[in-house]
């Protein structure tokens, strides 16, 4: 259900990044300079939400994730869309991955004898 999402936004996402670059300056100087920066928002932020809602829906609240991945794709990249965004996704999935592999492995051992039986 979430690569049915997630195969056509994402890289309409990504291709609106250069066009996300303008608002870095602000709006109305976004605008000054020929950017549409309130439908750019808009677009943005129904992308957002059409990325978002199948996974909360399927696997569960982990907003707080998303929150601390952005902030650490932006760290090391900078402030530029077309490098943050695909930095912050890069983050938010391996982030995701060591939570998960951490809880598996220090609360929940016995699961792994189970998953892994062949009887």
């Amino acid at each position: 259900m979430i690569a049915a999402w997630a195969l056509p936004l994402t890289p309409l996402t990504l291709a609106t990044a250069r066009m996300a670059t303008p608002l870095l300056l602000g709006h109305e100087q976004a605008a000054a300079i020929g950017a549409s920066s309130q439908k750019l928002s808009m677009l943005l932020t129904l992308l957002s939400a059409a990325l978002v809602a199948p996974v909360v829906a399927t696997i569960g609240p982990i907003a707080f994730l998303g929150l601390i991945a952005a902030h650490v794709g932006r760290r090391l990249v900078g402030e530029r869309p077309q490098e943050a965004i695909p930095v912050s996704m890069a983050c938010g999935a391996l982030i995701l991955l060591a939570a998960d592999t951490a809880g598996r492995t220090l609360f929940c051992r016995s699961s792994f004898r189970r998953a892994f039986s062949f009887r």
